[in-house]
C-alpha cells in the first residue's frame, strides 16, 4: 500500500466543490482486483445522494456550504 495526493471535485451549474485528499492505494492482487473503488464516508456524508433509476436520474446535493468544513 502507498499514499497518493489527490484532488476530488464535483461540479454543478454554479459551483465546483473540491477536496484535497491523501488516498491509500492498495497493490492489486488476485483478492482485490475486482473490488469497486468507493469514496470514503467522510466525503459522502457531506452530500445527499438520490438515485431514481426508473427516471435515469442521479442527484447529489451538498449538505455543507463552506469549504472550511470539507475534508
Amino acid at each position: 500500500m502507498h499514499n497518493e495526493h489527490a484532488l476530488l471535485s464535483f461540479a454543478d451549474s454554479k459551483f465546483v466543490y473540491g477536496y484535497y485528499l491523501d488516498v491509500a492505494i492498495l497493490v492489486p492482487t488476485s483478492h482485490n482486483d475486482r473490488l469497486p473503488s468507493l469514496l470514503g464516508r467522510d466525503i459522502l456524508s457531506q452530500w445527499r445522494f438520490v438515485l431514481e433509476p426508473t427516471k435515469g436520474i442521479v442527484t447529489f446535493t451538498r449538505r455543507k456550504w463552506t469549504m472550511r468544513d470539507a475534508v
